[in-house]
């Protein structure tokens, strides 16, 4: 029996030599600071999975890597319950977000991903009551089983044509939900595998198709006609009205760059759309 312990004893001892370092590496935990407190990372080998954050923080910008390793994953539960967090950056680097990843992050009111994204895992939005709208990353294929449950607040969504899926109780709960800007056809909504069960909100919302915002109800300042006045629109309008190729092309509504009303876009447009979205007094109006 003596030499059966002192046998597998050597064993352990044995292959835990053969790569020690390998070993501790990916159990290595990075801190970064960000506004109200830390994100934290582990070392998965050559990437990192954000694991958990601080309760406190109130903005997050995410960087794209750490000590020189990309931050690719948002593990599960990597931000929740954070009910003062109001806004977070995710960089290009990351391509997948866990489950439950922003459940119960009351503050937050709106979410853009890069195009690098291309899963959100269930339930990550789940209880985000402050949230108003979301534009899913536009490599998306599936959303989820109740991704959205209980967010009471949320109004407007935008959904990529790739999206052929959406699975069980996406937006159970969704009980303000309005608007659904489609990034195809009617046709092709129509072929989306949509679970009726617990997605009502989903059933009674106006669904908006391409080019519908370009054809007659734009909204001030949607350049691109995705649903919302965000920094991809002033990005657009500023490179346009600097001369850029291809940016005219970009432009799916000339109305909506009309900010202010005059029959032209100009540079009073851009500065408009600058101001307003920087938060100065009473630029919103010309936005009502």
């Amino acid at each position: 029996m003596k030499k059966k312990v002192i046998g597998a004893i050597l064993a352990l001892v044995m292959t835990v030599s053969l790569f020690p370092a390998a070993a501790f590496a990916l159990l290595e935990e990075y801190s970064y600071p960000v506004t109200g407190g830390n994100i934290y990372c582990m070392d998965f080998g050559g990437y990192l999975k954000l694991t958990r954050s601080d309760a406190a923080i109130t903005e997050a910008d995410i960087p794209s890597s750490i000590n020189g390793i990309p931050v690719q994953f948002f593990e599960q539960s990597a931000l929740s319950g954070c009910k003062d967090l109001k806004s977070v950056t995710i960089p290009d680097s990351v391509t997948k977000i866990g489950a439950y990843a922003f459940m119960n992050c009351t503050s937050l009111t709106k979410m853009e991903f890069p195009d690098s994204v291309v899963s959100l895992g269930l339930r990550s939005f789940w209880g985000c009551t402050g949230l108003t709208e979301i534009t899913f990353p536009k490599n998306a294929q599936c959303i989820d089983a109740y991704t959205f449950l209980g967010c009471t607040s949320l109004e407007r969504i935008t959904i990529p044509v790739t999206v052929n899926e959406i699975r069980i109780g996406a937006f159970s709960g969704c009980t303000g939900l309005k608007d659904v800007y489609y990034g195809g056809t009617e046709e092709e909504w129509n072929g989306i595998n949509i679970d009726s069960t617990d997605n009502k909100p989903l059933f009674n919302a106006i669904i908006h198709f391409k080019g519908e915002e370009a054809a007659g109800d734009y909204v001030k300042g949607d350049v691109n006609a995705d649903g919302f006045v965000n920094a991809k629109d002033k990005a657009i309008l500023n490179r346009y009205l600097a001369g850029w190729d291809g940016y005219d092309k970009q432009i799916l509504s000339m109305d909506a760059a009309d900010i202010n009303g005059d029959g032209e876009v100009t540079a009073k447009d851009k500065a408009i759309l600058n101001r307003y979205l920087a938060g100065w007094e009473g630029y919103d109006e010309y936005f009502e």
